[in-house]
């Protein structure tokens, strides 16, 4: 039992590698997201299609977007 446990410790070390490895992955692709939908002037876009009230909320729903993809 004891044995199975400790031979299991690499495995899980590398899991964690892994998620870690992958939650920033996530972080820098959501920090880009935002400000190229930002420079692009997609909340603008936003505001004109009516789905955002104006520009600030439109980049408030350009952050929320950020969150889901990350």
């Amino acid at each position: 039992m004891l044995n199975q446990m400790v031979s299991a410790i690499p495995n899980v070390v590398a899991a964690l590698l892994l998620l870690i490895l992958a939650w920033s992955i996530a972080a820098v692709a959501k920090g880009i997201d935002e400000k190229v939908f930002v420079k692009m002037g997609v909340h603008k876009g936003l505001t004109k299609t009516k789905i955002a009230k104006d520009e600030d909320h439109g980049k408030d729903l350009l952050t929320s977007v950020g969150k889901v993809i990350s």
